[in-house]
């Protein structure tokens, strides 16, 4: 069985059948002198899914076949970039871990280092823990939820020191390896220098 479309004079119709042989013809046929049955092609173009994707769907006749493909869209630069940042902060995600262990006080405390959400969390506790130290010498407890989903109460200092391990722990040749990666990203001219560098990484 092969798939054929109903061409009528150089419109492809939305008619598709599966004929066993050939398909029948209309020569003969009063009205329909010019439709005819042509095997339907499918073609899936290349693409790389950072600087090129598929588009719109197309259907060409070429050399009697309807030819089914899609459209190759040039994705721009900056759409290019981002997206070039996100494999970025995922190979840098990969190599320092989910999670890391940072101790306070006497209390071992996971705590989640999934992507830059977890690390903001982070950031907007200690910058509120700073202030409401400069504010008062004893401002109340906050409440952490760790990487296992347990509860901490921690004083302001409790959440410096928690952010300080953060820091500490976190590998200090993954976070300047993806700085630079990103810095010749945002310098490159072009959609294909901003491939170029990934592939060299192995990020492409």
């Amino acid at each position: 069985m092969r798939t054929y479309r109903l061409v009528k004079g150089s419109t492809i119709t939305a008619e598709r059948r599966d004929f066993a042989g050939q398909p029948p013809s209309f020569g003969n046929h009063p009205t329909k002198a010019g439709w005819r049955w042509l095997p339907e092609v499918r073609q899936t173009p290349e693409v790389d899914g950072i600087t090129t994707r598929l588009g719109d769907v197309v259907e060409t006749i070429e050399d009697d076949q309807v030819v089914v493909s899609r459209e190759v869209v040039e994705v721009p630069l900056e759409e290019v970039r981002a997206a070039a940042h996100q494999l970025v902060n995922a190979e840098r995600q990969r190599r320092e871990g989910p999670r890391v262990e940072a101790t306070v006080g006497e209390t071992t405390i996971p705590v989640d280092t999934r992507d830059e959400r977890d690390f903001r969390n982070l950031l907007g506790l200690t910058l509120d823990a700073l202030v409401s130290l400069a504010v008062t010498q004893d401002p109340a407890p906050y409440t952490f939820k760790d990487a296992d989903n347990a509860y901490h109460e921690l004083s302001a200092a409790d959440v410096l020191q928690l952010a300080k391990a953060v820091s500490s722990t976190i590998n200090a040749d993954s976070v300047s390896w993806s700085w630079g990666v990103k810095d010749a990203i945002d310098q490159a001219q072009d959609a294909a220098a901003v491939l170029a560098i990934l592939q060299a990484e192995g990020l492409a």
